[in-house]
Formats: structure tokens, C-alpha cells, sequence
């Protein structure tokens, strides 16, 4: 691309086969590429948290399921996890967001990380913390109710609006490629000699 962006189809693509080449399952890794998108398209650094969560994961053999915030976040979604909720130490929290938003329902849920808290509705969240800073890399995090004023819906919605990814996340995207060729099958010898211009048939 000459403008070094990427839409967020594009992000959501290769964040999908990334997943899927660190080690998560096809579902969890569906899940994680929308978290990305829906956060990328509120000018949220869910790239850059993705990336990182991605390294860990790839990493670490033990307590995957209970500490990653794809696989918290899809059984909140799927009501395994009932809110509001104590969620013990998790890691990149920026994950959830996404996974909370579509419970918000009529009302919506703070997110509470260590000190820090991030409110959420159906439509997006907003935070007193500065973007950077929502790259906390584990925390202890809760879910409790929240009474979202129309001002702060309003907000929300306002922020909807990114649709491509910057170049300052060119080495995110290539820590999602390298993920990502782990999920292509290497050439097999049946499937060499059964390609295109083999060279193996001799009808002369």
C-alpha cells in the first residue's frame, strides 16, 4: 500500500491468522480479531495491545485460558461469565472492552483496572486515562454497573470514527505476519507434483 495504512478489513485479517499461529483457537482467534477492530475504530491502541498479548501467549504453556482477556472476554459474551464480576488478574484489560460492550445493554459497565476505570456502553467506552496508558500489561480487573449519562453516549458514539490503521503500527502488523505464517500449511510432495506446470506429464 502506497500510504503505508491498513483498512481495518485488512487488520482484522492478519490479526485472525496471527491468533491462530500463537496458538488460539479458531474461535478464540475470530474473537480476537474483532476485539481489534472494534477498538482500532474507536482510536483505541488495540493493535499494539493485541501484538503484546499475542508474544505472551505464544510464550506461555500455563494458565492461558485464565489470565487471556480473548478467551474471558468470549465467555462473558456467551453469559459464562456472569456481570457484574470479579475477574481476578488479566492480562492486556484493553482486550475486554470490546467483549463488555456488547453486554452493555440499556445502561453500562465500568471496567474497573486497578485504579484506573474505563466506562462502556453499547456504542464504545471512554477513560480519564491518556490512550498510551491503556496499555496496561496485567491487572486485577472488575465489572460493576454504571448509570452512562446521554453525554457520555454521546461521546461514545463520536469516536467511532477511525477506519484505517496508521503506519505507526507497521511493526505490530509484521509481529501479526510472522504469527500469521505459522498457520500456512508447508508444499507436501503429492501437492508439488499435482501442481500446475509439474513437468511430470509426458503425453508426447
Amino acid at each position: 500500500m502506497t500510504d503505508n495504512s491498513w483498512s481495518l478489513g485488512e487488520t482484522g485479517a492478519i490479526a485472525l491468522k496471527a491468533a491462530r499461529g500463537a496458538g488460539m483457537s479458531w474461535g478464540l482467534a475470530e474473537e480476537a480479531s474483532h476485539a481489534v477492530i472494534w477498538l482500532a475504530h474507536r482510536g483505541a491502541p488495540g493493535v499494539a495491545s493485541l501484538c503484546r498479548h499475542l508474544n505472551w501467549y505464544k510464550a506461555n504453556a500455563v494458565n492461558k485460558i485464565e489470565n487471556c482477556p480473548i478467551a474471558v472476554g468470549a465467555a462473558i459474551s456467551d453469559g459464562a461469565i456472569a456481570l457484574p464480576s470479579d475477574l481476578g488478574t488479566i492480562r492486556e484489560p484493553l482486550l475486554l472492552v470490546p467483549f463488555i460492550s456488547a453486554c452493555a445493554g440499556n445502561n453500562g459497565w465500568v471496567l474497573h483496572i486497578d485504579r484506573f476505570t474505563i466506562e462502556i456502553s453499547t456504542i464504545g467506552f471512554s477513560s480519564d486515562i491518556i490512550n498510551t496508558a491503556l496499555l496496561i500489561e496485567s491487572a486485577k480487573c472488575r465489572i460493576s454497573h454504571a448509570q452512562l449519562s446521554a453525554a457520555t453516549i454521546k461521546k461514545h458514539k463520536a469516536m467511532a470514527s477511525v477506519k484505517r490503521i496508521p503506519a505507526t503500527s507497521s511493526a505490530c502488523i509484521k509481529t501479526f505476519a510472522a504469527f500469521a505464517h505459522h498457520t500456512y500449511a508447508p508444499s507436501t510432495e503429492q501437492s508439488r507434483l499435482a501442481g500446475a506446470g509439474s513437468g511430470l506429464s509426458d503425453n508426447d
